[in-house]
């Protein structure tokens, strides 16, 4: 995964494409529809990876970079 590599998500940029569609920025949109984004993970993250990348590694990989705590973020 890109973030275990030392890359970082560049706020910045985020903060400014998000300002072009007349959005802001907040951590816990990224969370906040986890259940829809976990029905469809596996088709659509084959189609951006060589191998598979867990769901939920990945989701708690991004609340440790935003250092967010949620009550469960579990598929189910």
């Amino acid at each position: 995964m890109i973030l275990e590599k030392g890359y970082k998500i560049n706020l910045k940029l985020v903060r400014k494409k998000l300002a072009d569609v007349k959005q802001k920025f907040e951590v816990e949109r990224i969370f906040k529809n986890a259940q829809k984004i976990y029905s469809k993970w596996d088709m659509e993250i084959s189609q951006l990876t060589n191998k598979p990348v867990e769901f939920m590694t990945v989701i708690k990989r991004l609340q440790k970079e935003f250092k967010y705590k949620s009550k469960s973020l579990a598929p189910g």
